[in-house]
């Protein structure tokens, strides 16, 4: 149907954004990674998920890099 194809567009549009900005975050918030997240699996967004839990505990560089990225994890 047209409206199931216009959320996968968004979806798509959405996963394209995230990933434009990943590099970045990546870059940025690898040490927090490495210590915060080091035991998640890659893949479907759970590193982006354990950021976004763990985000109090991050460092003030990768906290900011992950806030202005527009990354939003649900």
């Amino acid at each position: 149907s047209r409206r199931s194809h216009l959320v996968l567009s968004a979806a798509v549009a959405e996963c394209r954004q995230i990933m434009g900005a990943m590099p970045r975050v990546a870059e940025v918030c690898k040490p927090d990674i490495e210590h915060l997240c080091g035991d998640v699996e890659r893949g479907e967004g759970r590193i982006a998920a354990c950021l976004k839990q763990k985000q109090m505990a991050l460092s003030a560089p990768c906290h900011d890099a992950f806030e202005n990225s527009g990354i939003d994890v649900n």
